[in-house]
C-alpha cells in the first residue's frame, strides 16, 4: 500500500484540480462544449442526433463567441455540429442530464471522474512498461504527466466524448501490454480487447487508432502460429464487429 500511496494522493489532487476546472470556467467555454451538450439534450429529449445543414452555423456561432456566450443569445441552436458522433458518451451522460434537469456542472463532473480512470490506467501503464518497485517513480510521473497537462485537464472537466475515448484506449494498451509471450490464442482477454475496442467503436473515431495497434500485437505473438493468429483475432473481431456495427449499420441507414 506504501507503495502506491504517492499515486492515490496524486490521484486524489487530479479529482480536486479537475473539479475546480469545472467549476470555475465560465458556461461553454471549452472547446466544442455546447455541440457536444446538445447531444446529451437531444437524446434526453428521445432522439439520435442527425448531422444535417445548419448544424454548423458559422456566422452565428461566431457572435456568440464573440459575446463570451452571452445569455441573450441561445447555445441550443447552430451548435448541433458534433451530432455526427458515436453515441456512448453522450448516452451515459443522458440519466445525469436527466437527473440534474440538464445543469452543467453534474455532467463535467462525470467527465472529471472518467478522466480519474484515465490516470489510474496511465499508472498502471507504467507498471507494465518499467516494472519493478525501484521504478516506481516512472510510473508516478506518467500518471502526473496526464493528470496536471493545463489543457487535458481542461479538456478532461468539461462536456465532450474525449475522456471516455482515452479511457478505452487506455484501458486497451493495458490489457494489451499484460498479455503473456505465451497468452493462448482462446484466451478470454482478447474477448475483453475485442469488448473494449467495439465500445471505442461507439465513443469516438480516435479509438479506431487502437486497431492497427491490436493487430501488430496480434501479428507479434502469433506470427507463422496461423491457426492460433486467426483463433485470436475471431475472438477480437466478433466482439467488436458487432458492436461497431450498431453504429455503422445506423449510420448506412440514415445516410
Amino acid at each position: 500500500m506504501r507503495t502506491h500511496l504517492p499515486f492515490w494522493l496524486l490521484l486524489l489532487l487530479y479529482l480536486l484540480v479537475g473539479s475546480l476546472f469545472a467549476i470555475y470556467t465560465p458556461p461553454w467555454q471549452a472547446p466544442d462544449e455546447p455541440a457536444h451538450y446538445n447531444y446529451i439534450r437531444q437524446l434526453a429529449g428521445g432522439s439520435l442526433p442527425v448531422i444535417a445543414p445548419g448544424d454548423y452555423d458559422q456566422e452565428y456561432q461566431g457572435t456568440v463567441i464573440s459575446s463570451r456566450f452571452d445569455p441573450q443569445y441561445s447555445v441550443y441552436i447552430a451548435f448541433s455540429y458534433e451530432d455526427w458522433q458515436p453515441p456512448l458518451y453522450y448516452l451515459l451522460q443522458t440519466p445525469v442530464y436527466l437527473l440534474f434537469a440538464g445543469a452543467l456542472l453534474p455532467l463535467r463532473l462525470v467527465s472529471v471522474l472518467l478522466g480519474a480512470g484515465v490516470v489510474a490506467l496511465a499508472y498502471a501503464v507504467g507498471q507494465q512498461v518499467w516494472p519493478g518497485r525501484e521504478r516506481r517513480w516512472w510510473w508516478l510521473t506518467a500518471a502526473a504527466f496526464v493528470a496536471f497537462l493545463p489543457q487535458h485537464v481542461a479538456i478532461l472537466s468539461s462536456v465532450n466524448n474525449d475522456a471516455l475515448a482515452e479511457l478505452l484506449i487506455a484501458a486497451l494498451l493495458w490489457l494489451l501490454l499484460r498479455m503473456p509471450a505465451d497468452a493462448p490464442a482462446g484466451a478470454r482477454s482478447w474477448l475483453g480487447v475485442g469488448v473494449l475496442l467495439g465500445l471505442g467503436f461507439l465513443t469516438k473515431a480516435t479509438v479506431y487508432i487502437m486497431v492497427p495497434v491490436v493487430g501488430l500485437v496480434l501479428l507479434r505473438l502469433y506470427w507463422r502460429q496461423w491457426r492460433a493468429l486467426w483463433q485470436a483475432a475471431v475472438r477480437v473481431g466478433i466482439p467488436a464487429g458487432l458492436l461497431g456495427a450498431l453504429w455503422w449499420g445506423r449510420n448506412l441507414l440514415v445516410y
